[in-house]
């Protein structure tokens, strides 16, 4: 049962009709949540938007683990020659 019977089209909060937050008046980010909505659902009249889904959590720490250490190789190759990789003065 909602808290305000008979009222539609409002922000309630704790039982009070209230205003919103800025950002969720701002008409420009009202515009762009749409278009991208519209856009994933494939609405007429808007460009379809493709998504994938992203890789289950294990996956994604494998490629990270992957991207370290390919760093890493290529953090070896351009350090100077020498003990813990520190130049003597």
């Amino acid at each position: 049962m909602s808290p305000c019977p008979g009222v539609t089209g409002k922000y309630i909060k704790d039982g009070a009709e209230t205003q919103s937050s800025e950002e969720s008046r701002d008409e420009e980010k009202q515009k762009k949540l749409w278009e991208l909505s519209a856009g994933y659902l494939k609405m007429d009249g808007y460009e379809p938007i493709e998504f994938t889904v992203p890789p289950p959590e294990e996956e994604k720490k494998k490629e990270e683990k992957k991207e370290e250490k390919k760093e890493e190789q290529q953090d070896g190759e351009a350090k100077p020659a020498g003990k813990n990789n520190v130049l003597a003065e």
